[in-house]
């Protein structure tokens, strides 16, 4: 009914010659958008069309008056990840999220460097134990007969220094030691574990090249162990000594 009474009233109107009749009853109408050529519109839509009405609450903008044509002026669904923020039309919403391929990529990346930074720290750890082995045999050498200081070996920390410094650490230790059983009279413990000292700096730089490595890594952890080994039986042998006080190094011959 509501729809009809303005088309009567303005066809009458034009019957009986007053053009402007059809503005003034448009205007009479509440709530009615008159934007179409052939009819009223909708109550509470702008309309925008030429052939017929349009759905309540949507701006169509459509030309052929199918009720729920929807114009937001964007992409099409397959553009959307192509678009930055920047480009995003306004009144589309908030721009999409990353791209699944930038969350992969990122995913990847920080499960690589979570690899790393753990292999990192582990090598770290392991090099920390291996120089409090090393430095607590030498620490029971008098401070007179030592060529190294123990705190001297904690240097091994220090990555690309301590390829020179392993050859450092592998002589000056066991002449420390050396040093130590020749004052008291003992030579059963021969060179105190130097030359495998040496291999062992040896096979310690192979491990960081390429090619090398894969014999290298092993032989470098059979050769350390052994010769932690020959340090920590060197210990014992000092520690039994000093507790049974059969001598003094530093008076000794």
């Amino acid at each position: 009914m509501t729809r009809t009474l303005p088309t009567l009233l303005t066809t009458l109107a034009l019957l009986l010659g007053l053009p402007a009749a059809e503005t003034a009853v448009a205007r009479q109408a509440p709530f009615f958008d008159s934007g179409s050529t052939t009819g009223p519109g909708d109550a509470f839509s702008d309309s925008g069309s030429t052939t017929g009405r349009n759905d309540p609450f949507f701006d169509s903008g459509s030309t052929t008056g199918r009720p729920g044509d929807f114009n937001f002026d964007g992409p099409g669904v397959d553009e959307w990840e192509s678009w930055d923020d920047e480009d995003w039309p306004a009144g589309n919403g908030p721009a999409p999220g990353p791209t699944p391929d930038a969350s992969l990529f990122a995913f990847v990346l920080a499960f690589y460097g979570a690899i790393f930074g753990i292999v990192v720290l582990g090598w770290f750890v392991v090099y920390a134990v291996v120089c409090f082995l090393i430095a607590s045999p030498l620490s029971m050498v008098p401070e007179e007969l030592r060529e190294m200081s123990p705190g001297q070996v904690w240097l091994l920390l220090i990555p690309l220094f301590n390829l020179v410094w392993a050859f450092l650490v592998a002589q000056r230790v066991p002449r420390s030691f050396q040093n130590y059983f020749a004052n008291v009279g003992v030579t059963r413990f021969g060179d105190c574990g130097a030359q495998i000292g040496v291999w062992w700096a040896i096979c310690f730089v192979g491990s960081w090249i390429p090619c090398l490595n894969a014999a290298a890594v092993p032989a470098n952890l059979v050769l350390l162990i052994i010769f932690i080994v020959k340090l920590w039986g060197m210990k014992g042998e000092i520690d039994r000594r000093i507790a049974s006080g059969e001598d003094d190094p530093l008076t000794a011959n």
